[in-house]
Parts: C-alpha cells; sequence; structure tokens
C-alpha cells in the first residue's frame, strides 16, 4: 500500500509550484516588457517577412527571366508602386470624407426626427428619451457660466519651425518604412542562405528532417498568404461595387477598408461591416439602404469565409476544406 507524503513533503511541493508560477509570470512580464521596448523594430520585421512571403512567388516568377538582383529590385519596386497607389487613393478619399462631413447634417437631423417620433405615445423610448433630456439639463445647470478662453498671440514661426513641424510627424512612419524595405530586399535576396542558417540553428540534430518539413511549411505558407491577399482583395471589390451600386459614397474607400481588416483575426470582418454601416446611416437617406449595406457586406463575408476560404486553402494547403 502506497504511503501518503507528509506535511513537510506537501508543504515543499507548495512552495515549487509557487516559485514556479513567479517564474512564469516574471518571464511573460520580461517578455512583454521586451516586445513593448522593441516595438520600433519588432513590428517592421515581422511586417518584413510577412511582405517577404507575399512577394515570394512573384519573385520566383521573375527569376525565370531575370537575374536575382534585378528580379528582387523589380519585385520590390512593383509592390511599392501598388502600396503608393493604394495609399494614395484611400488619403484622397478619406479627405473627401473629411470635406463632406458638415453635408451630412441634415439626413442625421431626419434620422433624430424619427426616432423623436416613433418616441411619441409613451413607451420605454419616450420615458429614456425624457429621462436623458431630464439629466442634460441638469449638468448644465450644474456646470455655471462658461469659463472664457484665455487668448494668447504667438508671434510669426519661422520657416524653418513650419518645415519642422510638418515633417517631423512623418520621420517616424518614414523610418518604419524603410526598415521594411531594406529588410524585404535582404530576406529576397539571401533567403536560401537565410533558410540554411535556420536550420542549422534550430535543426542541427537532425538537418534533413528539419530542412525538410522548414521548406513544407515555407511553401505552404507562400501559397497561403497569396490566396488571402487576393480573397482579401475580392471581398473589398465586392464591398465597394455593392456600396457603389447602393449610392454610398466613397465606396472604393470603405471597400479597401473592409477588405484590410478581414486580416485581423475575429474582430476584423464585425468591424468591416459595422463601419460602413454606420457611415451608411450618417449618408444615406431612409433607414433600408444601411440595412441593405450591412446585408451585403455579410452576405459575402459569409460566402467568402465559408465557401471560397475553405475550398482555396484546403486545396493549397493539403487538408480537407470541409470539417
Amino acid at each position: 500500500m502506497e504511503r501518503l507524503p507528509g506535511p513537510a513533503l506537501v508543504a515543499r511541493d507548495a512552495d515549487l509550484q509557487l516559485v514556479r508560477a513567479v517564474a512564469v509570470a516574471l518571464l511573460g512580464a520580461i517578455a512583454i516588457l521586451a516586445l513593448y521596448l522593441g516595438r520600433d523594430v519588432l513590428i517592421p520585421t515581422a511586417l518584413a517577412v510577412l511582405f517577404a512571403f507575399i512577394l515570394g512567388p512573384a519573385l520566383t516568377w521573375v527569376r525565370r527571366i531575370l537575374p536575382l538582383p534585378l528580379a528582387v529590385a523589380v519585385v520590390v519596386a512593383g509592390g511599392l508602386v501598388v502600396g503608393g497607389i493604394v495609399a494614395v487613393l484611400v488619403f484622397s478619399q478619406l479627405a473627401d470624407v473629411a470635406g463632406s462631413l458638415t453635408s451630412y447634417q441634415a439626413n442625421l437631423h431626419q434620422k433624430i426626427q424619427d426616432v423623436r417620433a416613433l418616441s411619441q405615445g409613451g413607451g420605454a423610448v419616450s420615458r429614456f428619451m425624457s429621462m436623458a433630456a431630464s439629466l442634460a439639463q441638469d449638468l448644465n445647470l450644474d456646470a455655471g457660466p462658461a469659463a472664457v478662453p484665455a487668448l494668447r498671440v504667438q508671434s510669426g514661426m519661422s520657416s524653418f519651425a513650419s518645415v519642422a513641424g510638418f515633417v517631423a510627424p512623418l520621420l517616424s512612419p518614414l523610418l518604419s518604412l524603410g526598415i521594411i524595405v531594406i529588410l524585404v530586399v535582404f530576406i529576397l535576396a539571401d533567403r536560401d542562405h537565410l533558410s540554411d542558417q535556420f536550420v542549422r540553428l534550430f535543426g542541427a540534430s537532425d538537418v534533413h528532417a528539419t530542412s525538410k518539413a522548414l521548406g513544407d511549411a515555407a511553401s505552404r505558407v507562400a501559397r497561403v498568404l497569396p490566396l488571402q491577399l487576393l480573397t482579401n482583395f475580392g471581398f473589398a471589390v465586392l464591398v465597394a461595387a455593392s456600396l457603389f451600386a447602393l449610392g454610398m459614397p466613397n465606396a472604393v474607400l470603405w471597400g479597401l477598408l473592409a477588405g484590410a481588416l478581414r486580416f485581423v483575426p475575429y474582430i476584423g470582418a464585425i468591424l468591416g461591416a459595422v463601419l460602413p454601416t454606420v457611415i451608411a446611416f450618417a449618408v444615406l437617406p431612409g433607414w433600408l439602404m444601411p440595412l441593405l449595406v450591412l446585408g451585403c457586406i455579410v452576405a459575402f463575408d459569409v460566402i467568402i469565409g465559408q465557401v471560397v476560404e475553405p475550398l482555396l486553402f484546403g486545396e493549397s494547403t493539403g487538408i480537407t476544406p470541409w470539417l
């Protein structure tokens, strides 16, 4: 019959578990702190690896007709051109949205009047609006007279100071972009050597098996990422076309936003549907159009996420597309 552990042994096990838990928590805190302090370098590095995987198939195709250095230059330049076009398009659409905000005031006022009309005749909505109005009136009475802001007169700024104030906010994004481009160039130009070094570093005990496993994983990831990019781009095109057909302004912007947010796990698709719906509520007349916008985005997301992506990714990754 097995003898039960004594109180001393139980206390020692409890102390070991406590020390282990404290060590894990301390290591986790150190890792989080290191990631936070190194975010200016780690985030561009992660993005560079991601873009290198996305541009990998294009580089493989271009290398058939061009030498490696020239192929890398062509692929990276093409990626920069495409990214620049998308950035210019997005910023122009954002500027148009910012300039059109005042024109949506009448539509919002009409929606508020519709809500007030629904609240007439009593009910929970009427009581809630009456309570909100009473609270707002009490807050205004308690606040007292508004303080008059002090007027400060500034002397004219020099041209150097104005240029510095314009350039300073752009330095960090430009530096991050430069780091990403440089890392992408080096990864694409020396990816075979980097793969060998990675195998020697982490698979010295069995180089052949490690090399085969890493090569298979890299090839699958290199196939999945471009497919994910293409499916999200197709989703963006469908959303933009449907919003344009419904008469929503800046449909290209909301389509690109919905497609980009699909890269974010779990909440990306929700945000991609909620944001255009909120804008449609402010922009489009009536209540049917915002619901149609939401319905179109949800329908496209369900079709692509539940039908198109399982078929494409199941074939490319070697697993069954249906559970």
